[in-house]
């Protein structure tokens, strides 16, 4: 008795009514939707995952060059996070073990929480060119600064 299946069928889905998941171009697309552009009618410091059953993999940090007249960018690996320090809700350091990244403003309390479980995906520094002169009500990043190693204490 010989075996009519070809190699294929062999490695076929055995339950045809079995939903599928997502494939990784379509959780990249979702995960991508999730991280808004600049909003130059709203200021917001930081902005949180929402959606997501897990982590993301990078922090993104986000400033405006006053030189260059560009928005700014630098993405660091949430998994290389290895320690938050912060003086009251104004000045957090990130450390990253060979980088540190000290962040500046005010009302930054949810920030540090938000921080410490992973929800956040971007942080904004607040730039006078993009949102106007007066500054927001609410929790604010004055500068984020990006140090070698032995800068961050």
């Amino acid at each position: 008795m010989t075996d009519k299946r070809t190699w294929g069928d062999m490695f076929a889905k055995q339950a045809p009514d079995a939903p599928e998941s997502p494939s990784i171009k379509e959780e990249a697309q979702d995960d991508f939707d999730l991280l808004p552009g600049v909003d130059p009618k709203l200021y917001r410091a930081f902005i949180v995952q929402r959606g997501r059953s897990r982590q993301g993999l990078f922090l993104d940090f986000r400033s405006f060059d006053e030189r260059s007249g560009a928005l700014k960018g630098t993405m660091l690996s949430y998994p290389q996070l290895v320690a938050i320090d912060y003086v009251d809700d104004h000045t957090i350091l990130l450390d990253f073990g060979m980088r540190h990244v000290r962040i500046e403003g005010e009302q930054l309390a949810e920030l540090i929480a938000r921080l410490h479980t992973g929800q956040v995906s971007v942080l904004q520094a607040y730039s006078e060119k993009i949102w106007g002169p007066k500054p927001p009500l609410g929790p604010f990043i004055r500068s984020i600064t990006h140090l070698g190693l032995g800068q961050g204490h």
